[in-house]
């Protein structure tokens, strides 16, 4: 694909902001539903990126120890010279000063019948014990929350995330502690609701909560099929769309049906978005791990190790500790963040990657970056193709 058909897609994703969204507001009612930042304001994204609990046999590498429970933080009202994620308080578990917590508080609170006006949609393919999955299905992490006039999509790589609904408190997996974590949340006008609905369509998720009101059944249609669990694996078998967001970003939402039967990455991402990617997934366990493909015009390479600045911290642990789901652009400022790996196993399986164009974000990730398996990075970038 073409960087005009991209350029297209834009120009056709562009519509008018609705009047009296208010990027400072603190959002009660249900009709508004927004993604917030740790002190409950609304933003129209954030991004988080949780730390590993430090292996003993790699604590060498590290500045400090990590107890799993520390992540960075970014959000769309971040100056434009930051050259550290924000530090999230340290404690992903708390809800206080918690991002996440603000933004999921109607999932969490203690009846399910106070979101009878809502849409929402909780999946996982790891969900909580207790809740049946099936390998294939998409391998795909996420939450859709939408009222009568704005919602949000978060997309995570969270295994049991989100868990114990509606039980009036907030709640983090302890399971997840091992292991590092991404998590992207956007606002959207629910006039994206519907391609939304299509994008889980085309994935196959497992869904383990979920309600709509009728009437928004009756007027989306893709959302009502998706409540019916009429899935959509026919061609094309990548659903590809610019979503703009509650205050004008771009998001290039990519979603792969299993019956692609290729590598996400270097089949959809890198030809699209015309860029070599880095990028950092799980590679653990025997899913088969990949190798740049040499023959293609864009390559794909693995991150092998991360060093996160994270205010006047820097965070350090190698990938094998890092569940995280990300990938940036080498000569370009493309970030990606998603809910699938780059294994063989995952050709067969469905997913969701958000990708935006911002020069800060790709910075700071750029910066993570500390050591490729087979090549330096600095040659890398010094010279312009990963050859």
């Amino acid at each position: 694909m073409r960087r005009d058909l991209l350029l297209s897609l834009i120009l056709v994703a562009i519509v008018p902001i609705r009047v009296g969204a208010s990027k400072s507001a603190t959002s009660k009612n249900d009709d508004d539903i927004w993604c917030q930042n740790p002190h409950g304001k609304n933003v129209e994204w954030f991004i988080m990126y949780k730390a590993p609990k430090t292996a003993s046999t790699n604590r060498s590498m590290q500045r400090y120890e990590l107890r799993g429970s520390e992540y960075g933080y970014f959000d769309s009202e971040n100056p434009a010279d930051s050259q550290a994620f924000l530090d999230g308080g340290n404690n992903i578990y708390l809800d206080r000063n918690n991002s996440l917590a603000n933004t999921l508080r109607r999932i969490f609170r203690q009846n399910s019948s106070d979101n009878a006006e809502l849409v929402y949609i909780v999946y996982n393919d790891q969900p909580p014990p207790g809740m049946s999955n099936s390998t294939s299905n998409g391998h795909t992490k996420g939450v859709v929350i939408f009222g009568a006039r704005t919602g949000l999509w978060i997309v995570h790589s969270v295994p049991r995330f989100p868990d114990k609904l509606f039980t009036g408190k907030y709640s983090f997996p302890n399971s997840a502690r091992e292991n590092g974590q991404t998590i992207i949340c956007t606002t959207f006008n629910i006039d994206k609701l519907n391609t939304i609905a299509a994008h889980l369509r085309k994935q196959n998720p497992t869904m383990y909560a979920a309600s709509a009101p009728a009437a928004l059944r009756s007027k989306y249609k893709e959302l009502d099929l998706l409540f019916n669990k009429t899935f959509n694996p026919e061609e094309p078998f990548v659903a590809i769309d610019v979503l703009q967001a509650i205050n004008g970003t771009a998001f290039t939402a990519f979603a792969k049906n299993g019956r692609l039967n290729k590598d996400i990455y270097s089949g959809v991402l890198a030809p699209t978005l015309e860029t070599n990617l880095f990028v950092e997934s799980w590679q653990n366990g025997n899913g088969g791990k990949l190798f740049p493909d040499l023959l293609d015009k864009y390559k794909v390479v693995d991150v092998k190790e991360i060093a996160l600045r994270v205010g006047q911290k820097v965070m350090r642990w190698n990938s094998h500790e890092d569940h995280s789901k990300w990938a940036i652009g080498n000569e370009t400022d493309w970030v990606c963040i998603g809910s699938i790996n780059r294994m063989k196993s995952q050709f067969k399986r469905g997913g969701e990657t958000l990708c935006l164009q911002h020069s800060v974000v790709h910075g700071l990730f750029a910066k993570a970056m500390v050591k490729h398996a087979s090549y330096s990075i600095d040659k890398i970038r010094t010279c312009g193709r990963v050859l």
